[in-house]
């Protein structure tokens, strides 16, 4: 039996494969066997350029992974007390310091979605306290967490990220609105300048700011959603599995914004299945069965992640 594989996960290419073709832009751009290459040369002929150096190369390489983070200051800038959503999140307690990465780690259904979901107000609390700046606050929607100055990513960028038919201008000012209206009437031309701006820095591949949004890959729509918080100003920003469905090019272009939003003093947390993102955070929360089984350091964990994953259990 023949078998074609469609993949760009390395592990299941190079556990599965004797060849590789890598197609980009849709042209061939090398055919390489597994039993003579490496990870890291499939994904140099997938973005075109050397991972050299790269966050992405050494996730590949099964090296410690660098930090994301410019380093926490002293300050705590948002804290949970008992925080439980019935069935999802049972009784989670963190304090998260500004200018800190923070990683919360899990198996798939370990509670770590939900538990960004209730920092960032998409989804209510049964118990507990979440705190910004020392005060108790009550996110009974994401509007109010919004108005706090924390921004979300969200797992399913397609359901809960945009708006598909809209296009790339509106869906990045969509949490700015007032910053962009004079007597409820939007200022396109305020919008579109802004919006461009965004596009240039961020480096999204697009015809035009008027693209429907639904019509460009899934790394350039989770570059549309940063923005939005770019624009917006936000003090945190709530990664929900930030680089799932994307490819590795554009996994290190979403490594690279959220350690220049760190870099710039905004605080970021990371809610994530892979140990290879996990890893590259400040410190980790390990959750389980909806309860945080254990709290890491970035030094303590081990290149191959085995400081995380034996405590999935």
């Amino acid at each position: 039996m023949t078998l074609l594989y469609i993949s760009h996960r390395m592990d299941e290419l190079f556990s599965l494969c004797d060849a590789v073709t890598v197609l980009r832009d849709g042209v061939n751009a090398a055919d390489l066997k597994t039993a003579n290459s490496r990870p890291a040369d499939v994904v140099t002929a997938m973005v075109g350029k050397s991972l050299e150096g790269s966050i992405a190369e050494a996730a590949l390489r099964g090296e410690r992974s660098p930090s994301l983070g410019a380093g926490a200051k002293e300050s705590i800038i948002l804290s949970a007390r008992d925080l439980s959503e019935q069935g999802y999140v049972d009784k989670v307690s963190f304090e998260l310091r500004e200018g800190e990465v923070l990683g919360i780690s899990g198996l798939i259904g370990s509670g770590q979605s939900e538990l960004a979901g209730l920092i960032a107000g998409a989804r209510r609390r049964t118990s507990g306290e979440i705190r910004v700046d020392g005060k108790a606050v009550d996110f009974r929607a994401p509007r109010d967490a919004i108005h706090r100055g924390i921004g979300l990513l969200p797992q399913d960028r397609k359901a809960a990220g945009f708006i598909p038919d809209m296009g790339v201008a509106g869906n990045i000012t969509l949490a700015s609105l007032p910053q962009f209206s004079r007597l409820s009437v939007i200022q396109s031309r305020r919008e579109r300048a802004v919006a461009g701006d965004m596009v240039a820095r961020l480096g999204m591949k697009v015809s035009g700011v008027h693209q429907p949004l639904k019509t460009l890959s899934g790394g350039t729509q989770q570059k549309a959603i940063l923005a939005r918080w770019l624009v917006r100003q936000s003090r945190i920003l709530v990664c929900d599995e930030p680089t799932r469905g994307v490819d590795v090019g554009a996994k290190e272009d979403m490594y690279e914004l959220i350690r220049e939003f760190a870099q710039a003093g905004g605080t970021v947390v990371v809610a994530s299945s892979e140990i290879t993102e996990a890893m590259m955070c400040d410190r980790v929360l390990v959750m389980a069965r909806g309860q945080v089984v254990a709290e890491l350091d970035h030094d303590e964990i081990d290149p191959s992640g085995n400081a995380i994953l034996e405590r999935f259990a």
